[in-house]
Parts: C-alpha cells; structure tokens; sequence
C-alpha cells in the first residue's frame, strides 16, 4: 500500500463516527429498530457492532503494542502470520519475555 492509499484510509476511518453520527441524526427508536428485510441487520444492531469492532481492535492493538508474542482469540491468527515489518517493529521494542503458549510468563 502506498503513502497516498493509506493516508486516504487514516482519514476515512478518523471521519467515521461524523458519518454514522450524521446518518442517524432526526431517526426515530422506531427507524432505528426496523430490519430493512429478513435476516438483515437494524440500524441499530450495526451501531452496536460498530461500537464492539472498535473496542476489540482497540484491544488488540494494545495487545500488540504490549506483548512480545501477542495471540488473539480462537480464530484470529498469531503475529507469526503478520507481515515481517510489523514483527520486526514488535522485536524492536525491548528484549524477549519468556511466553508459555502464549498465555504468560512461564514459571518454573
């Protein structure tokens, strides 16, 4: 991805909420309860998925930033996965902690 590419995405992910807060804004308890067809989500189901979304990246990313080997949740693969540059800024950090599976520091 280039500078331009990933600038452009910075700024429409930064202009989020203004979006969802602007599209909701004047919409009834009614509207936002309606499912626009069956099996499809309301407007206020996806607002709440938005809200979760951004508590459980905030989590990773924090969990990136704290932990030498960071695992995520059954489903979500290991840093191992991740590109070079984002382990290699990961090992830049400090010296290697000693993980058992990934779970905390070993003990013996």
């Amino acid at each position: 991805m280039d500078r331009h590419t990933r600038q452009a995405l910075i700024e429409k992910y930064r202009d989020g909420y203004r979006v969802v807060s602007q599209a909701l804004q004047g919409v009834s308890e009614q509207e936002l309860d309606a499912r626009p067809a069956p099996g499809k989500w309301s407007a206020r189901e996806i607002v709440h998925h938005l809200a979760d979304s951004e508590m459980t990246s905030a989590i990773r990313l924090r969990r990136l930033i704290a932990e030498d080997r960071p695992m995520w949740s059954a489903g979500w693969k290991s840093m191992r996965s991740m590109p070079t540059t984002t382990r290699t800024r990961s090992a830049a950090r400090g010296p290697q902690r000693d993980r058992h599976n990934g779970s905390g520091p070993q003990r013996g």
